[in-house]
């Protein structure tokens, strides 16, 4: 008569007679046959569970493991970028406020010598490098009063027209530079593209094409290129 062990607890199971043992059993109660230590009523011992139950917790350690290093490395790329913008508006902040000192610094020294071509002329380029075209304009134009010939002058100053959507006059001043200069590399260029803004095609590429004849190694000379093929493909297209 085989002894069945009280509730549904996991022992050792007789191979030869199916008896049902206490985990401690070294020998069959029922029969008196050796146990196998390694099987148990539920086919796996204790130390099997245990051995499972290990790998299971190792396992999930690592998982809890591997994403504390991936948020970690997620954090770190994070103030990474922030710094990174940070140090870049911070450079910026430090460039505006040194071109606003210069700026500064130059209105005194013009409105001391209002003839000053020179300080007035790098007055007018700093405002047109920080994007004001009005105040540009305004000592470009007194520069003009003083040296009204100067093609680089009568350019910059159509420019800044041109940035303001004032197409008239910015054709007005490459023109009279164009007059002075009439082979000035950048008045042809630049006249081209206020055309080609204003969707005056025809004579873009007439400006364009004089550009290439006289400057056809140049820079402008493959821009212009480039728009002319451009206009072409899109005539073709039509």
């Amino acid at each position: 008569m085989s002894t069945r062990v009280k509730g549904d607890v996991i022992g050792k199971v007789c191979k030869k007679c199916s008896a049902v043992n206490v985990d401690s059993a070294k020998f069959c109660v029922n029969c008196g046959s050796p146990l196998d230590s390694e099987f148990s009523k539920g086919g796996l011992s204790k130390k099997s569970y245990m051995v499972i139950g290990s790998a299971f917790v190792i396992a999930v350690l690592i998982v809890a493991l591997i994403q504390t290093v991936n948020n970690r490395a997620l954090e770190q790329k994070r103030i990474a970028g922030a710094n990174k913008a940070a140090m870049s508006q911070k450079q910026m902040s430090e460039e505006t406020k040194r071109l606003h000192d210069k700026i500064m610094s130059l209105e005194a020294e013009a409105a001391q010598n209002p003839h000053d071509v020179t300080k007035m002329t790098e007055l007018a380029n700093s405002y047109f490098d920080i994007g004001n075209f009005g105040r540009a304009i305004k000592y470009y134009e007194k520069v003009l009063t003083i040296t009204p010939d100067n093609p680089n002058i009568l350019i910059d100053t159509g420019v800044c027209y041109f940035n303001l959507s004032k197409n008239d006059s910015a054709i007005l001043y490459l023109n009279k530079a164009l007059s002075v200069e009439p082979e000035h590399k950048q008045g042809l260029y630049n006249l081209g593209i206020i055309y080609y803004n204003m969707k005056n095609t025809a004579k873009a590429v007439t400006v364009w094409k004089k550009l290439i004849r006289i400057h056809g190694n140049s820079r402008e000379a493959d821009n212009a290129r480039k728009f002319i093929e451009q206009i072409s493909k899109q005539s073709k297209s039509l």
